[in-house]
């Protein structure tokens, strides 16, 4: 989905420069620039992710309900040191 994403922001901001040097307009070119803004702070934040732990945590429940549906409670545990460095952030998942 994340490819996807940044694929259709890049084919927007190709169409948006295709079409501005057709602008004749102050207060369009203006707009044009800040829609090309804009789309480029979407795309950093798509590549970001800033979802990443939360994410992890998603990817394994998902993972861990794909081997055994009844499970209905999930238990996360966090090392504190985990949450102050990102880098080394490993979160674990179990189901009950």
């Amino acid at each position: 989905m994340k490819k996807n994403l940044i694929q259709q922001i890049d084919s927007l901001e190709k169409d948006i420069l295709g079409s501005q040097p057709f602008l004749i307009d102050f207060n369009q070119i203006r707009e044009y620039d800040l829609f090309i803004r804009k789309l480029k702070h979407i795309k950093a934040i798509a590549i970001k992710d800033p979802r990443f732990p939360y994410q992890s945590i998603q990817n394994q429940i998902d993972d861990l309900l794909r081997r055994d549906k009844t499970i209905k409670i999930f238990t996360v545990k966090l090392r504190l040191e985990g949450l102050i460095d990102n880098k080394i952030l490993k979160p674990i998942v179990n189901g009950e």
